[in-house]
């Protein structure tokens, strides 16, 4: 995986390796993955396989211990780190999104339980059933 993603002429050798299952976080001696390559060698088309497939472009490896953009900047690789860079800014509105979702969730199983929903009701935002909930001695959902 890691020769194929320095070579960057073997953009369908990675893809071959993807779809028989291969680990995209494996690591070589020096802590770095496939995509940590991609981006230190500038190989764009292999770094855009690998994010598509779920890499993680927030991973640190070699000997800084910085993260495939930051390795992709300082080897003077724009066109890779701005991709990376996009990849990571996707990532954290995701990240984002999903914790205001999830306290959105919570609030709504709390104020269902302090109105005295009875137990046996599903919260119609989750899915949830307010009886599994963690309760305090007090009643209240946790």
């Amino acid at each position: 995986m890691h020769f194929a993603a320095i070579s960057g002429k073997s953009v369908v050798a990675l893809e071959v390796l993807l779809q028989a299952g291969a680990d995209l976080e494996v690591r070589d001696d020096s802590h770095n993955t496939a995509l940590w390559y991609c981006a230190s060698f500038g190989n764009f088309y292999a770094c855009a396989g690998l994010l598509r497939f779920g890499a993680n472009s927030s991973t640190r490896g070699g000997p800084e211990g910085i993260n495939p953009c930051m390795e992709a900047s300082r080897q003077g690789h724009a066109r890779v780190a701005d991709l990376l860079q996009r990849n990571v800014d996707k990532l954290r509105r995701e990240t984002q999104r999903a914790r205001a979702a999830k306290e959105a969730a919570d609030e709504a199983v709390a104020t269902c339980a302090a109105e005295g929903v009875p137990q046996d009701v599903e919260c119609f935002i989750c899915g949830c059933s307010i009886n599994s909930m963690p309760r305090s001695s007090a009643g209240i959902v946790r």
